[in-house]
């Protein structure tokens, strides 16, 4: 899978976190299993990214 395809994906992931119809854990996990998108993206980004993940896991 591409980056671009990646990005589509975690798109409509976000469409359905915002909908309810996905929960934050599964969100956080489908976006940090995205490799070809995190490889795309600079170093420190790709840390924030973690570090949002992470809070967003965190009550």
């Amino acid at each position: 899978m591409t980056a671009c395809d990646q990005l589509t994906v975690l798109s409509n992931a976000l469409q359905q976190l915002s909908s309810d119809a996905l929960g934050v854990a599964a969100f956080s996990r489908l976006a940090q299993n995205q490799p070809e998108l995190r490889a795309a993206l600079p170093t420190r980004y790709t840390e924030v990214l973690f570090r949002l993940m992470h809070q967003l896991r965190s009550p």
